[in-house]
């Protein structure tokens, strides 16, 4: 008897959330509907009988294309600004061929040293929304007012860096893509203005038991020169780069010939160094961590090393 009545609660809560849900899609619809009448009409200035439905209207996540908020003299608007972004650069499939297309690419096994993208999860929703990806979610397939504009990593983005924010979950945060579905997701729809891509290489982990995963948070080690060890710069890299990727970030940056014979040394205590001589190892086989400095040494033309002559003195 218990157990029926608990049924019967769930699916009461069911339809009231469904009711819910139904509600709210309306009401975005008609928001959505207002934005397309300023954009189909091309009026300057839009606006709305509160500053409510601009709540709405963010907290929905409406797609508003070039259109942007503005605040003036106390009345809330809408104006069109011509905002700079990266266009579609191919023609468009339908919304079938789309699914379909990413339906296979999220299919996709991880390889070692593949690369895979980092996009958010709210643009991925809406984007799932618009092509009706979801059995469930198919009352805008193909509209105009479910178009999820641009693709935008703003939510997922530190302010004024442009880097990834930290504490991010899979599924929750952001979504991982192939490469080959990434392309196709750009050329479609395009990037927003002043965002870059986030590439994120596959790499194996463990020591013996192995497994792959996409490496979204990358590492931060300290690199300096030998004559100035004190003068750290810190890089960015993947668990996954050899010592040789890292020695040729570090002839870059302290401006070193490809000519001239160099050593790298890791220090892992005050004044405790290790030679990193298998140029072949990635930076986790070598044992490296996380704001770890490493030192490079250049050979002297007299063929000494300055390292040497210094423990000598």
């Amino acid at each position: 008897m218990k157990s029926k009545m608990e049924q019967k609660v769930r699916e009461c809560k069911r339809c009231e959330l469904f009711m819910a849900m139904k509600g709210m899609q309306t009401k975005r619809k008609a928001l959505q509907q207002n934005v397309l009448e300023v954009k189909r009409h091309k009026l300057k200035d839009f606006e709305f009988e509160a500053n409510s439905s601009i709540k709405s209207l963010m907290e929905n996540h409406i797609p508003l294309g070039n259109l942007v908020f503005k605040q003036n003299v106390g009345i809330t608007c809408i104006n069109e600004e011509s905002a700079q972004m990266s266009k579609p650069t191919v023609e468009v499939p339908d919304v079938d061929t789309q699914k379909s297309f990413v339906a296979n690419q999220l299919q996709k096994p991880l390889i070692k040293g593949e690369t895979w993208y980092i996009i958010d999860v709210k643009w991925s929703k809406q984007w799932k929304s618009y092509v009706g990806y979801e059995s469930w979610d198919n009352y805008n397939v193909g509209e105009e007012s479910a178009h999820p504009g641009p693709i935008d990593n703003t939510p997922i983005l530190q302010e004024g860096t442009g880097k990834l924010k930290e504490h991010l979950i899979d599924d929750l945060d952001y979504k991982l893509v192939p490469e080959e579905c990434w392309e196709m997701l750009l050329s479609w729809y395009g990037i927003l203005g002043g965002q870059e891509p986030l590439p994120r290489k596959v790499i194996e982990e463990g020591v013996y038991s192995k497994s792959l995963k996409v490496e979204v948070y990358l590492w931060h080690l300290k690199i300096c020169d030998n004559s100035k060890p004190d003068d750290v710069i810190t890089k960015t890299f993947s668990r996954g780069d050899t010592i040789r990727n890292l020695e040729e970030v570090m002839r870059s940056e302290f401006s070193i010939s490809n000519d001239k014979e160099v050593r790298l040394w890791n220090r892992y205590m005050t004044n405790m160094y290790e030679q990193l001589k298998n140029k072949d190892n990635t930076l986790m086989e070598a044992g490296l961590y996380l704001n770890q400095v490493i030192l490079i040494e250049q050979k002297n033309p007299d063929g000494t090393w300055p390292r040497e002559i210094k423990k000598k003195d």
